[in-house]
């Protein structure tokens, strides 16, 4: 990058090791590939130019080798061998007969991702966010969108309603002010290129998420980190353009007022997102992973017979601690203790057996580690039960391999809820639905749980559906319904 931009190039390099989705990534092991494959795509795509220059298609064949490990690390780098096209380096032609190395592999991994996945996008069992993008609202939605990458980009903080702005300001400013330039110098090769290569960046990203409404969800950040980067670099060419442009302002203190400004609002940039980073990881490790950490060493040592209450609701334990089973019966040849949430454990015994010798333990965030609940849990299990009445639900589910479709009724009022679990009368994962009453979700094909639907009165009263069990590898409808 210090090719195209100079010492402006510091500035990127800087702005993205500051963001949050890099804070974030390098905060959880279980997402740590993403720097492993960001590692193997900016070799590739340096060995990729070195072929060109040096025309020397061997380099090309390398460069794709180290390509096909970022797409294993992950599908999020899958975009190089299109952005490699695009690249200002020689000429179309040429970059062309330079890629095929690129392209073959391009091909074999997408050929290896349906075969694996049975599906091209969304991860296992396939689904995407691309259906939202329709009608009126889509360009508004895609604003939004746009905006929530940079909101994650920088992380959320006390400062952020003023920080964020900001941010977005100079960065609209230096993307649109270079534009024009380009525009007014009919240098329109490069500005198609970079907005082929920006909608080729985005589009994985916004595909599987929604930014602009999970930028409070610390594992969502690892999908704009390949975004993250890409601005840090569209930033500093920019910079660095416009400073090189700076030297024709004919009067001598404009000309020295502009380029101070290019200079000082690229630090700026800097500043701004490290402070937002710093404040919003720490927050973060605090709130969120923590509790994880103490869950999973707990999970790991406790007794079988013992019951953790989760701290947060929507992710499964499985998604962060739960694989430790595994090596719980691999090395110590024992079960592992149960996890639910909340107080969602055998709702339809007011005293279960499977409770009376349990033990029940939560992480305490004044202590900072797992305290035993069992007297407090039972109380307010109990006061939740009282409130549990046989009231009107329906239910209409449906499973296809994977994809999942809910809707729920009659209430227009209220809220309703659906509990996930791996043990029977045991829920770890609280899922609301929104305000339609419908909910699409997908999931790993070859996954199966017990689920319960629920509806809380505006009154605080509570229903729920019998107990299903849920396999995600067939196909199954449930209609069911209560008056």
């Amino acid at each position: 990058m210090k090719r195209w931009a100079g010492n402006f190039a510091l500035i990127g390099v800087l702005m993205f090791l500051v963001s949050a989705p890099v804070a974030a990534v390098a905060q959880m092991l279980m997402v740590r590939h993403y720097i492993e494959g960001l590692l193997f795509c900016l070799i590739a795509l340096n060995l990729f130019v070195v072929s060109i220059r040096k025309q020397t298609f061997l380099l090309s064949i390398v460069s794709s080798l180290f390509y096909f490990l970022s797409v294993s690390s992950k599908e999020l780098y899958v975009p190089l061998a299109i952005i490699a096209l695009l690249l200002p380096v020689s000429n179309f032609r040429r970059r062309a007969v330079y890629s095929i190395p690129l392209w073959f592999v391009f091909v074999i991994y997408f050929i290896w991702r349906y075969y694996m996945l049975g599906d091209l996008m969304g991860g296992p069992g396939g689904g995407t966010f691309l259906g939202s993008y329709v009608g009126w609202g889509a360009l508004s939605l895609l604003l939004k969108n746009v905006y929530g990458t940079i909101v994650m980009m920088c992380g959320i903080s006390p400062f952020s309603n003023t920080t964020v702005p900001i941010v977005t300001a100079l960065i609209v400013f230096f993307v649109t002010l270079s534009s024009v330039i380009l525009i007014k110098e009919k240098r329109y090769t490069i500005l198609l290129s970079f907005l082929a290569i920006s909608s080729t960046v985005y589009f994985i990203p916004l595909a599987i998420v929604n930014p602009y409404y999970v930028a409070g969800d610390l594992p969502v950040y690892r999908l704009v980190f390949v975004i993250a980067a890409y601005l840090s670099i569209v930033v500093s060419l920019s910079a660095k353009f416009l400073y090189d442009h700076s030297k024709d302002i004919a009067v001598i203190p404009l000309r020295r007022f502009f380029g101070g400004f290019i200079v000082l609002s690229s630090l700026g940039l800097v500043l701004l997102i490290m402070l937002n980073s710093l404040i919003w990881i720490r927050t973060e490790r605090k709130a969120t992973l923590k509790p994880l950490m103490e869950e999973g060493r707990f999970f790991y040592k406790a007794d079988k017979d013992a019951l953790l209450v989760k701290s947060g609701p929507l992710y499964g334990g499985s998604y962060y601690y739960e694989n430790l089973e595994f090596f719980r019966k691999l090395y110590r040849g024992e079960e592992s203790p149960s996890v639910v949430y909340d107080v969602f454990a055998f709702l339809d015994k007011a005293n279960p057996a499977e409770l009376k010798k349990t033990r029940v333990y939560k992480y305490d965030p004044d202590k900072g580690s797992i305290s035993e609940i069992t007297k407090s849990f039972n109380e307010r299990r109990s006061r939740y039960l009282s409130r549990i009445q046989r009231l009107p639900l329906s239910i209409d589910l449906k499973i296809d391999h994977g994809s999942i479709s809910f809707s729920v009724g009659p209430h227009d009022s209220g809220r309703y809820f659906v509990l996930f679990g791996h043990k029977h009368g045991l829920y770890s994962m609280r899922l609301d639905f929104g305000k339609s009453r419908k909910l699409e979700m997908r999931t790993t094909a070859g996954m199966a749980v017990f689920a319960r639907f629920g509806w809380e009165a505006p009154d605080g009263d509570l229903t729920f559906s019998p107990e299903w069990h849920l396999d995600f590898s067939k196909y199954q409808k449930i209609t069911w319904k209560r008056e």
